[in-house]
């Protein structure tokens, strides 16, 4: 009994030396935080909740330094300024917490908090909010803005830092930041365990955003000026405000009103979790919604490529495309290298700043909705050159064709098209060739001179 009375009042004596404050920490008047401020050096741990009422007429000095000695709470940490005016501060000695609602004119500073249950951000003064940083962070139920789940929405912050931050278990995440905004970030759609699931990411503001780690779900950016994925084989949406977007396993893309969209470098693949997707996506760039498209390299399989657009200068297609490859109305395009790529058919029109051209895409008899349909194509290709005002030298190597068309372009004088084996696989052909600027000669048939 000596023994355990010994170990209790040892006990006592750690507890009473240390900073452990057994109860609630309330402040919500001047009274309240001069008599916690009074006990500031015994509140670093706090065995309870933490509920501060920031005022106007509170002392700005206090309320940081009682907020600076608080480093852990075993329940929740409430912080909320009753007025834009009351001065913001910041809670970098908070190292641990359940909860934390937060709300002030300010910014959000968290810069040694590792872990916490629901993290709200309330926006009433989001105007006043430009940085937040959670550079430690390492484990999070969820974020919410104002209540909102899976939600970090503050279009005036310049700086968000998820830096350590590896995993997110809601699998679920929208960030909205000011536009050109630095955002260190490596979240993976793995836990620790290495059981991969699918994320769903919707980013709007950050400067650039760079991944290799994700694995599959659907990404979305806007006002993202630069975007690069690689490893990630699931859907993409991009929206205004995207620059330059390059991606390696695209298995589903969406191009909406991305009217800021300068470059684009995608690989294409077939969707892994479809057991139905024969072909990859199909591409469509359209002046309408990609204005400002610049240059254009797609690669990998994909569906049917079409591609048009007034300030586009550099097309290079490499790409299996189960469909046809169409690039026309591109009065600045000076570069279309078709090198590599495979198709059912090409068209080039109405490019008028193109001068020479080399159409040597492998033609192949695409592919259908399912193996069977695919099984029942034949190859019967295309190959259209039409209006192209400056073209003045053309090559084509592709064969197997039912349809040959080169018409309408004003100065081509120089053709070569003698790599063409064969026609399609159905009978008969159809070819035209008119109104363009060649020169022709008269030749004598040497098998049957009568008749030429």
């Amino acid at each position: 009994q000596d023994a355990v009375d010994a170990s209790q009042d040892d006990l006592e004596e750690l507890l009473a030396n240390s900073s452990v404050f057994q109860g609630d920490v309330i402040v919500n008047n001047t009274a309240t935080l001069e008599t916690f401020h009074a006990l500031k050096s015994s509140l670093a741990i706090v065995n309870g909740y933490v509920d501060i009422d920031a005022k106007a007429d509170m002392d700005t000095t206090k309320l940081q330094e009682l907020v600076d000695a608080i480093q852990v709470t075993t329940k929740q940490f409430d912080y909320q300024a009753t007025s834009s005016t009351v001065a913001a501060v910041t809670f970098n000695n908070l190292s641990g917490t359940q909860s934390l609602t937060v709300l002030q004119a300010g910014d959000y500073l968290f810069q040694s908090l590792g872990s916490a249950t629901i993290v709200n951000l309330k926006d009433d003064y989001k105007s006043k909010v430009t940085k937040i940083d959670f550079r430690e962070l390492t484990s999070v139920t969820k974020f919410q803005t104002s209540g909102t789940d899976n939600t970090i929405s503050f279009n005036k912050a310049t700086e968000l830092h998820l830096t350590k931050l590896a995993f997110y278990a809601p699998l679920d995440l929208t960030i909205v930041t000011d536009e050109g905004a630095a955002m260190p970030f490596i979240i993976d759609d793995a836990d620790v365990d290495g059981d991969q699931s699918n994320i769903s990411l919707d980013i709007t503001g950050p400067a650039s955003f760079t991944a290799t780690d994700l694995t599959d779900g659907d990404l979305t950016f806007k006002d993202v000026a630069t975007v690069d994925v690689d490893g990630f084989e699931g859907s993409f949406t991009i929206k205004s405000g995207v620059e330059s977007f390059s991606a390696d396993k695209v298995s589903a893309l969406t191009i909406s009103a991305a009217s800021d969209l300068e470059t684009l470098d995608i690989t294409g693949i077939t969707d892994p979790d479809s057991t139905t997707d024969q072909s990859g996506p199909a591409i469509t760039l359209t002046d309408a919604n990609n204005g400002d498209l610049e240059t254009v390299t797609i690669a990998g399989n994909t569906g049917a490529i079409a591609i048009d657009g007034d300030k586009i200068t550099t097309v290079t297609i490499s790409a299996d495309a189960a469909g046809s490859i169409n690039v026309s109305d591109s009065d600045d395009l000076t570069s279309l290298t078709l090198t590599g790529s495979k198709a059912t058919g090409v068209t080039v029109s109405g490019n008028d700043s193109l001068s020479s051209l080399t159409v040597d895409t492998t033609i192949t008899k695409g592919r259908g909705a399912t193996a069977a349909a695919t099984a029942a194509l034949k190859v019967n290709g295309s190959v259209a050159v039409t209006t192209n005002e400056s073209l003045a030298s053309l090559t084509i190597t592709s064969s197997n064709l039912q349809t040959l068309t080169i018409t309408g372009n004003e100065i081509l004088s120089s053709l070569t098209a003698d790599s063409i084996a064969a026609v399609g696989a159905t009978a008969g052909a159809t070819v035209n060739i008119y109104g363009n600027n060649f020169t022709a000669s008269k030749s004598a048939d040497s098998e049957n001179t009568a008749s030429t």
